[in-house]
């Protein structure tokens, strides 16, 4: 979740054009990665 926060203040940067380095790329790696660390609890829950 903390991985997700952090994504989207990022974009949030990028979107209001704040000069961050930070790339789309970047975020799609970030996303997948939180994805796959909360695979666990959606098949708990699931």
């Amino acid at each position: 979740m903390e991985t997700l926060d952090r994504v989207a203040y990022k974009l949030e940067l990028i979107r209001d054009n704040k000069g961050i380095n930070y790339t789309l790329d970047q975020a799609i790696e970030d996303i997948k990665e939180s994805l796959k660390n909360l695979e666990d609890v959606a098949k708990k829950y699931d």
